[in-house]
């Protein structure tokens, strides 16, 4: 009888362990590029992007601009919320809304990637 306890308590250990794991990407990374715009149209430059996965699979990625405002990463597919980090002049170009992870402002990254991704920052 004590045995069949035992069984049963590892068995069912292993199973909530098992349930409660973070599911693995179930695809390879794409190529994802583009350029920010802020709200007059310029080119940001001087700070990182940042993608979080909107949904709880997947993994963040960040990115510091390069001068002409363009990004250019691997990344699997999905929803991501994306903000920006880094140098305090550069940043002060930046909607403070888009600072914080809001899940207002998202981008989709498609199966086939996206080589040329426009994410044009609005007041």
């Amino acid at each position: 009888m004590k045995l069949l306890q035992v069984v049963l308590l590892t068995c069912s250990t292993l199973f909530l362990i098992g349930c409660s794991s973070t599911p693995s990407p179930t695809s390879d990374p794409v190529d994802f590029a583009g350029t920010v715009t802020n709200a007059d149209g310029k080119p940001v430059a001087g700070c990182s992007i940042t993608f979080f996965p909107a949904t709880s699979s997947g993994n963040q990625v960040g990115y510091s601009l390069k001068a002409d405002g363009k990004f250019d990463i691997k990344i699997i597919p999905g929803k991501y919320v994306f903000s920006f980090d880094g140098n305090p002049a550069a940043l002060a170009a930046i909607p403070k809304a888009y600072l914080t992870n809001d899940p207002a402002h998202t981008v989709e990254v498609p199966a086939a990637g996206n080589k040329a991704m426009a994410i044009a920052l609005t007041k």
